[in-house]
């Protein structure tokens, strides 16, 4: 393992860029301002997305609306229920919404009464980001197609076994092979 940080030199940095005159960003601005971001809206979709599913969650601003929560990586003795890995997926209706700036860990949902704005927004954009989705099929799943394949060796046999693209120079070939009785 690592060593830890040593944060003594957090502070010396800025001293000898003070002592060598040297200009250092203004980091002010990156930790304490909060830039507004350029995307107003995000789909999550999960790992094996389905088309009669569609996105688990929808971010809109600040909220952020789950539809189907799954297990992930927590422990199962994590708090949170929905989150431990031995989960199922459970549809929510109306959405789990959660204020991001003022929960970024989504701990505590929102009242879906007093946010019924937020959610009828946030399910027209869902329904827009659904219309304009094209649905295809897992690509992983459709087989293997040997003239899509990158194969430095082609119409070798056996397939894909003998598929290996040598990227050493000629010297490092050269060199890797004198050892080869190891």
């Amino acid at each position: 393992p690592l060593p830890p940080l040593d944060t003594k030199l957090h502070s010396s940095f800025a001293t000898i860029a003070t002592v060598h005159r040297t200009l250092l960003p203004q980091l002010l601005v990156l930790l304490f301002i909060s830039l507004q971001s350029n995307r107003e809206f995000f789909a999550y979709l999960p790992e094996y997305a389905d088309e009669m599913v569609g996105p688990y969650a929808i971010r809109w601003r600040n909220f952020k609306g789950h539809y189907y929560t799954a297990g992930g990586s927590c422990s199962t003795s994590y708090h949170d229920e929905a989150c431990r890995s031995n989960a199922t997926v459970t549809k929510h209706f109306p959405p789990l919404l959660y204020n991001l700036h003022t929960d970024p860990q989504e701990l505590y949902p929102l009242d879906p009464e007093n946010y019924r704005d937020v959610i009828d927004t946030i399910s027209d954009l869902k329904d827009a980001f659904l219309l304009d989705l094209d649905w295809s099929e897992f690509q992983l799943l459709m087989g293997k197609d040997r003239s899509i394949q990158p194969c430095g060796n082609q119409d070798c046999y056996p397939f894909p076994y003998c598929c290996r693209t040598n990227l050493l120079s000629p010297r490092q070939q050269q060199y890797q092979s004198s050892f080869s009785w190891l």
